[in-house]
């Protein structure tokens, strides 16, 4: 919620404010890091620049998604905000393979309704499926699953989102169910074979 000490400031100061920065941080990089849906509105009426990245090339779409904040990106994407920008130059990360490596299913479900590409991949080759499965996140996987996600893509070290999955315990094992519905049973047993297996 905004303040009445936030509202007095933003509405007296000229718009220029909202671009002053330290250490590449804006206000607007600030409000959406901390989930503050209302600043950001308040921020982006008052022209701050939407796709500004901080020092970690985060933009505040991806800042919003690492929090998990969706009431943030949907007013975000409602200003402006890329769904799809450019991934952060040292990690290739964009904001869906960002929330979905960390399981925030309501911002991968804004993302994707608002068209984010699906299969984008990462520095390491992880789509959003993969890092869902890798971290036992089901009803994010269920969500890619059904968004027609490759359950196939597998990251720079031939790892596929099913063999991620069977890594993890407990929870993981209902991604691994999930994903093995969409793959024929030949595949699964190719997948799951020894090398000894596949000769005899």
């Amino acid at each position: 919620m905004v303040t009445s000490s936030e509202k007095l400031i933003l509405h007296n100061r000229p718009a220029s404010t909202t671009t002053i920065y330290t250490n590449r941080n804006t206000a607007l990089t600030l409000a959406c890091f901390q989930g503050r849906a209302e600043v950001v509105s308040l921020l982006l009426d008052r022209k701050a620049n939407v796709e500004h990245r901080a020092k970690t090339g985060l933009t505040p779409l991806m800042e919003a998604a690492s929090g998990g904040y969706a009431e943030v990106g949907r007013v975000l994407l409602d200003k402006g905000a890329d769904v799809n920008a450019p991934p952060v130059p040292s990690s290739r990360d964009t904001a869906l393979t960002i929330a979905a490596d960390k399981g925030h299913y309501k911002f991968c479900e804004l993302l994707i309704n608002r068209g984010a590409h699906i299969d984008v991949r990462n520095k390491k080759g992880n789509t959003p499926l993969w890092l869902a499965a890798n971290g036992g996140h089901f009803d994010v996987v269920q969500l890619l699953v059904h968004a027609s996600a490759d359950v196939d893509a597998a990251d720079n070290r031939k790892i596929t989102p099913l063999m991620a999955a069977f890594r993890k315990a407990a929870e993981a094992n209902k991604n691994a169910s999930i994903l093995l519905k969409e793959l024929d049973l030949e595949k699964v047993t190719l997948t799951l074979e020894t090398p000894s297996e596949r000769l005899m």
